[in-house]
């Protein structure tokens, strides 16, 4: 899943607002309260074209300064946490926008986070929240906070989910406006691992040291280029099912849930490549992660004409193992048991897809000539050549779309 600079914008505009003097019996949850009616005021005033909008008179610009004051007044109090973390959260949208003076709004939170909490062991409970914060103001920005708390941080889960923030920050490459180069992108991939297996090896029994070992996982036995594991389970039928009964084909495998919308969007991807390549090494190997009587889900199967192999995974074991956090989370196996592809938007899929069966059906026809048998014809491979380098993944998380509602959200 990715982000689009108008989708900030548009979801920027449900969060909260404040309209009114900053007064000494103003708390953050009045002030916030207000600041919620302004928005929804504001966003009447101007509809839904971000495009055009001007944000020079947002709310934001009145209430941040407000927030801070409060902050302020209350040095190193809960109000003063509560403000900078609310203003972090909303500020989020203004990195895009016409806003003078953009960091004036949050900057002071960022500092007040790094230099008056810490070392509070209340942020320990805010730290999870504000990962994604990383793609909002820069992964720099955000790392100096995560820093700060290992290095003053008042106990050990508190520094194992700062580890961890950095970590994924890093493999993610949140905030960072320009593109990766492969150089790079295998830097920050070692920088993660070793973040996060220092937070593993220090903190072991901490929640955030178990969230580390998930991401080191994922950069070992998940990336591109490995093995792919073994996913083994039963359809809707109950029939035992593997993914290494396809070895020899291309496999798309798919992760997702019945009422996820870009979901359906996905499997209409899928008869449209199954029925290009039919009679071709290609596979489509579903995951159902839908917690649903067998029977239902053999309904669902037969109304969206999903004719596919699919495990049923309503544990979500099998999801849980492969890291996922959001549907369609898809991977793209080549005809070898190669993850080449992880994580691709549609249209990616397709020229993935063409990519890895031109060189699958290469290889089956050099096969069948040592046998003797006549080759199978590539023009159905469309864009893709025999001697094209698979794309590397989309590794900004921050170009993820959330999924709409009903699916489940990332963390």
């Amino acid at each position: 899943m990715r982000k689009t600079i108008t989708l900030l914008l548009l979801t920027a505009f449900s969060l909260p607002c404040v309209n009114s003097p900053a007064r000494a019996e103003d708390t953050v949850k009045s002030l916030t309260e207000a600041y919620d009616k302004a928005c929804d005021k504001w966003q009447k005033k101007h509809g839904k074209k971000s495009d055009s909008m001007d944000f020079k008179n947002h709310p934001m610009t009145q209430f941040s300064p407000k927030l801070k004051a409060l902050a302020e007044a209350d040095k190193n109090g809960g109000q003063a946490l509560r403000a900078m973390i609310w203003t972090l959260e909303n500020c989020r949208f203004v990195r895009f926008t016409n806003i003078a003076n953009k960091q004036e709004l949050y900057g002071w939170a960022l500092d007040g986070l790094k230099t008056r909490f810490a070392g509070d062991p209340r942020i320990g409970a805010e730290i999870k929240g504000l990962i994604e914060l990383a793609y909002h103001y820069g992964p720099q920005a955000m790392t100096e906070v995560y820093q700060a708390v290992i290095d003053k941080g008042a106990d050990d889960e508190t520094k194992a989910w700062a580890m961890y923030a950095i970590a994924f920050t890093t493999q993610e490459d949140y905030g960072n406006l320009r593109p990766r180069n492969i150089t790079s992108l295998k830097a920050d991939l070692e920088k993660a691992k070793q973040i996060a297996t220092k937070a593993v090896t220090q903190f072991p029994e901490t929640r955030g040291a178990g969230e580390a070992r998930r991401l080191l996982h994922e950069l070992t036995e998940l990336k591109v280029g490995a093995p792919v594991p073994e996913i083994e389970g039963k359809d809707a039928q109950g029939k035992p099912i593997k993914l290494s009964d396809f070895r020899g084909k291309v496999v798309v495998v798919d992760f997702w849930q019945k009422d996820c919308e870009h979901c359906v969007d996905m499997h209409k991807i899928a008869r449209e490549l199954l029925e290009k390549f039919k009679d071709k090494p290609l596979a489509w190997f579903g995951i159902n992660a839908d917690d649903a009587p067998s029977e239902e889900l053999r309904k669902v199967l037969a109304a969206e004409d999903i004719s596919w192999a699919n495990v049923l995974d309503p544990s979500q074991t099998v999801c849980d193992a492969w890291n996922v956090d959001g549907y369609p989370t898809v991977y793209i196996v080549d005809h070898e048991g190669i993850i080449r592809y992880r994580e691709v938007d549609r249209e990616k899929l397709r020229i993935a897809v063409n990519v890895l069966m031109s060189r699958a059906i290469s290889a089956q026809n050099k096969a069948a000539s040592k046998e003797g048998a006549p080759p199978t014809p590539t023009g159905q491979a469309g864009q893709g050549t025999p001697g094209e380098s698979p794309a590397t993944p989309n590794t900004p998380a921050g170009d993820k779309p959330k999924p709409p509602p009903g699916e489940k959200p990332k963390p």
